[in-house]
């Protein structure tokens, strides 16, 4: 989950009151380390697809086309973990985007123009 602060687990939308300014400001803070957090682990990710990849042809005896590599057992849950990495780090973004757009309705960031 997102720790309560998505739209499922923000109080708004359970009949409860608005997240305060503070609230909101220090939300906005935590999407943004959980949204680093998220990218760091995209990168490794990635880079355990690629050895994952380079490792498999490696031991081959011959060509492996791209789709062989996927099917071998260790390429597909290097791949999985990639597409993982990827989607938490989409839901960050939207979140800390979402955040960021309430914020700004209010006064409290200034975007540039």
């Amino acid at each position: 989950g997102s720790g309560g602060f998505g739209a499922r687990g923000d109080s708004r939308f359970l009949g409860g009151p608005a997240a305060t300014d503070l609230e909101l400001l220090a939300r906005i803070e935590l999407m943004a380390d959980q949204l680093m957090t998220a990218r760091a682990e995209a990168v490794l990710a990635r880079a355990a697809y690629h050895r994952a990849c380079e490792d498999e042809a490696a031991a081959s005896v011959g060509f492996l086309s791209p789709m062989a590599q996927l099917v071998a057992p260790r390429v597909a849950r290097a791949l999985a973990g990639r597409l993982a990495a990827v989607e938490r780090f989409a839901l960050w973004a939207r979140e800390l985007d979402r955040l960021q757009r309430e914020a700004h309705a209010r006064g409290l960031l200034i975007f540039p123009t």
